[in-house]
């Protein structure tokens, strides 16, 4: 039902924010390049699962998992990325990051639809297992540096910070509710899978067009 879609969907994305506040203390004891590797494996291991999944319950707990392994891989490549670059590049070399990203999450149903039956899983689960190369042969696997500030803790961070906070907590409020319910309002207004399809990856791919003058912007101006 739509309702379970809806349920299952908030499932995923508690899962990302729960990867996203308690996986960087794991960063901190293992390195990058071990971190990434962990995640790589969550999400290939909770997509293959997904194939035989029979029941909303099951669905609902991979879904989960899934969700704390994505929101955990955000957290690493984004500190990574930040470590590697200066202050004078970050934003471009940050925006080039997301370019990348955005482009392939928009390909992506476009993929997964051309796939019969269940092998979108199958695909999906090659590619993260392909994406497990890259931390396999990045050059160090250490925090390289990274001054971790520890005095400040998750609370006192939110009330410090919550007017920056509070754009990104909205766009997220409505990005997900739109991503989760988005397909299933496209089709019962008539539109075929492919046009479904279409719809979402156009949606997904329009952050492209201002990523690399925000990076600009933020290197210009930092």
């Amino acid at each position: 039902s739509n309702a379970m879609v809806g349920v299952v969907t908030a499932a995923y994305y508690l899962g990302s924010v729960t990867g996203t506040v308690f996986f960087g203390r794991i960063v901190r004891r293992i390195g990058f390049r071990s971190a990434l590797f962990l995640c790589l494996v969550g999400l290939a291991a909770s997509t293959l699962a997904l194939s035989n999944a029979a029941t909303p319950t099951s669905w609902l707990l991979l879904r989960f998992v899934g969700g704390v392994a994505l929101g955990s891989t955000y957290v690493v490549t984004d500190s990574w990325l930040a470590c590697l670059a200066g202050p004078q590049t970050r934003g471009r070399l940050l925006a080039s990051y997301e370019v990348l990203r955005l482009g392939a999450v928009s390909l992506g149903p476009i993929v997964l639809v051309m796939a019969p039956n269940t092998y979108g899983f199958f695909y999906a689960t090659a590619l993260y297992g392909m994406a497990l190369v890259g931390p396999l042969l990045a050059a160090g696997s250490e925090v390289g540096g990274l001054k971790v500030h520890t005095g400040a803790g998750l609370a006192e961070m939110l009330l410090r910070f919550w007017p920056i906070l509070a754009l990104p907590f909205c766009a997220g409020f409505s990005n997900a509710a739109f991503y989760g319910l988005g397909s299933l309002y496209a089709l019962e207004q008539g539109l075929s899978v492919a046009q479904v399809t279409i719809f979402v990856s156009v949606v997904l791919a329009s952050p492209l067009l201002s990523a690399f003058p925000a990076g600009a912007m933020a290197d210009r101006f930092s």
